[in-house]
């Protein structure tokens, strides 16, 4: 599930499960191979997305909560795996990631966008989360020094806090009615019967 393909179009990253671990599929040979079985990511990663140079951008789940496991989809941290993909430990990028993200497919871009937020929809009072709860969209670029990757350039695209949660005011032509057309001087409106205007009129 959730499926992305490296820039070359040779290879594919997929989740084998919600929360579960990313395997790489080569698309000339149909091989397929488990990228996070034996490390730190094992059961956890929520979504996976090939960066232009090879690497992986991961938002993943390290530790589950048994009092709200549904809520640690909410709950993920930013990693990178190295490439070859699977053959070296992930790097803790140190942001918290709220479920998704997007990686720019620029060649040569490693610029990344995600999301930090406080809500919960699991919880009953998602409403009012979503009226205080704290969101905003990131985006960044990563970056390496000494091969280690971190994260650049990390600015705030959109938060929660500038956008307006009042919806506008219906439009007047929608409120309005619909005015009668005037009739010409000298006619007559036809009368009006139970069945309708268009209806037939009555025998007695």
């Amino acid at each position: 599930m959730r499926a992305t393909k490296r820039s070359d179009g040779k290879r594919l990253v997929f989740l084998d499960a919600p929360f579960g671990d990313i395997r790489g599929y080569d698309l000339a040979t149909g091989a397929s191979r488990n990228l996070t079985e034996t490390s730190v990511l094992h059961k956890g990663v929520l979504r996976a997305h090939h960066l232009t140079n090879g690497d992986a951008a991961l938002c993943t789940v390290t530790e589950r909560s048994a009092d709200d496991p549904e809520g640690d989809r909410f709950r993920g941290e930013l990693w990178v795996i190295h490439r070859p993909l699977g053959t070296r430990a992930p790097v803790r990028l140190g942001e918290s990631c709220w479920e998704g993200m997007a990686v720019s497919k620029q060649p040569g871009s490693t610029r990344i966008a995600w999301n930090q937020s406080t809500i919960d929809f699991t919880k009953p009072d998602v409403m009012v989360q979503a009226l205080v709860a704290k969101s905003k969209i990131l985006t960044g670029r990563i970056v390496y020094s000494d091969g280690r990757p971190k994260i650049a350039d990390r600015r705030t695209a959109l938060d929660k806090r500038d956008v307006s949660l009042v919806s506008r005011p219906p439009s007047r032509s929608r409120g309005r009615r619909r005015r009668r057309r005037s009739r010409p001087a000298g006619r007559r409106e036809p009368p009006r019967t139970r069945a309708g205007p268009a209806g037939p009129p009555r025998c007695g």
